[in-house]
């Protein structure tokens, strides 16, 4: 389930604005510039996902991807994907938790698993939660940061056009650093589980 809590860059413990109601807070991203939708994925897509290896995955959305390259002139496409419990995707988590931006636009579908994406814009931050069946653009030069969670796992298919346009271009803003991790967002219910 798709989540949205608004917090001003002042206050950053304490939401102006929760919602769990999709077209509310698409239309609040929207107005930041922010594109997200929530796109139908296989009903055994899940069940199936350990059996099934990139190219078989990415084939499922073939359409999709095509459509989303041909429409932000994209030229590739492939599916990240953190597992949880192993020491490598704990590991990772401090790579996104500082704010950045890129040389493009970050593009992700969501397949399954779950991550929490802060937007800073002007002197707001959004925190989405993305789960399986969202779809975000957020555009190049946009500040944000990821927090993936203490037991991080989810899977994404992402487009971009070079692995230099994923880089993190850190902004050296301490906004990030200050705000709830996810931790806090479930512990003080911002958000439901």
């Amino acid at each position: 389930m798709s989540q949205l809590a608004q917090v001003s860059q002042f206050n950053l413990q304490k939401p102006y604005n929760v919602s769990n109601d999709f077209k509310t807070l698409a239309c609040q991203l929207a107005e930041d510039g922010i594109r997200f939708e929530q796109w139908g994925t296989p009903s055994d897509l899940s069940s199936s996902s350990s059996s099934l290896n990139d190219a078989d995955t990415l084939s499922l959305y073939e359409s999709e991807i095509e459509r989303i390259k041909k429409e932000y002139g994209k030229e590739s496409t492939d599916l990240v994907s953190v597992k949880g419990g192993d020491a490598f995707s704990i590991s990772i988590r401090d790579r996104y938790l500082s704010e950045h931006c890129h040389s493009d636009d970050e593009i992700r579908f969501f397949l399954e698993g779950s991550v929490l994406i802060y937007i800073h814009i002007n002197e707001r931050v959004h925190i989405l939660q993305c789960g399986k069946g969202d779809f975000i653009v957020i555009p190049k030069g946009v500040k944000h940061w990821l927090d993936i969670g203490p037991k991080p796992e989810f899977t994404a298919i992402r487009w971009y056009n070079s692995i230099e346009s994923l880089e993190n271009l850190f902004t050296g803003s301490i906004v990030a650093e200050s705000s709830p991790r996810w931790e806090t967002i479930y512990e003080e219910s911002h958000f439901k589980r």
